[in-house]
């Protein structure tokens, strides 16, 4: 994921909207490891 493309998400779509995708990023890495 490009962060250029997450600050263009959160200009566009708002932070909320950015936060989610984060989470979700989080979530597959943290089950990747397991």
């Amino acid at each position: 994921m490009d962060y250029a493309a997450l600050v263009k998400l959160a200009q566009t779509s708002g932070f909320a909207f950015v936060i989610a995708i984060l989470a979700i990023f989080a979530v597959i890495r943290y089950f990747g490891k397991n």
